[in-house]
Protein backbone atom coordinates (compact mmCIF):
# COMPACT_ATOMS: atom_id res chain seq x y z
CA UNK A 1 0.00 0.00 0.00
CA UNK A 2 2.57 2.52 0.87
CA UNK A 3 4.68 1.32 -2.41
CA UNK A 4 1.90 2.20 -4.44
CA UNK A 5 1.24 5.72 -3.04
CA UNK A 6 5.36 6.50 -3.04
CA UNK A 7 4.82 5.24 -6.79
CA UNK A 8 1.49 7.19 -7.71
CA UNK A 9 3.01 10.27 -6.11
CA UNK A 10 6.10 10.39 -8.08
CA UNK A 11 4.07 9.67 -11.31
CA UNK A 12 1.51 12.18 -10.63
CA UNK A 13 4.45 14.86 -9.92
CA UNK A 14 5.62 13.48 -13.17
CA UNK A 15 2.58 13.51 -14.83
CA UNK A 16 1.84 17.33 -13.58
CA UNK A 17 5.05 18.55 -14.96
CA UNK A 18 4.70 17.01 -18.44
CA UNK A 19 0.72 18.71 -18.34
CA UNK A 20 1.94 22.15 -17.59
CA UNK A 21 4.62 21.94 -20.60
CA UNK A 22 1.67 20.89 -22.59
CA UNK A 23 -0.32 23.75 -21.23
CA UNK A 24 2.98 26.51 -22.42
CA UNK A 25 3.70 24.67 -25.93
CA UNK A 26 0.23 24.89 -26.63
Amino acid sequence: MKTAIVLGGSRGIGKAIADSLKSLNY
